[in-house]
């Protein structure tokens, strides 16, 4: 019994650590600004990152995805949506993070 035990412990360790390794990577199009990537993030309930990190230079944290910018304004989005086949949104919809006109 205890053997069994220490194995369905260390198969759910297992599965809790592989869970953000199904999360999709999807290079966004064109590029985005700081301010526009700002601006869109927060208003769609997002936190704007400016300080960036290893591999970006600023961001956004969205309730359903990050977006990850680098100097150059290239831009990739992570969420688990992403990279999945489409059907009738687009990854910005996906992601939480929407495009506004002005």
């Amino acid at each position: 019994m205890r053997k069994a035990l220490i194995c369905l412990i260390a198969f759910c360790a297992f599965a809790f650590a592989a869970a953000p390794a199904l999360a999709g990577i999807v290079k966004l199009s064109g590029t985005h600004s700081r301010e526009e990537l700002k601006r869109t993030c927060e208003s769609n309930g997002g936190a704007f990152d400016s300080s960036g990190g290893t591999n970006y230079n600023y961001g956004c944290v969205g309730p359903k995805g990050n977006v990850y910018c680098n100097n150059n304004g290239q831009c990739v989005g992570v969420c688990e949506a992403c990279g999945k086949k489409a059907s009738r949104f687009t990854f910005e919809e996906s992601c939480g993070v929407r495009r506004r006109n002005g």
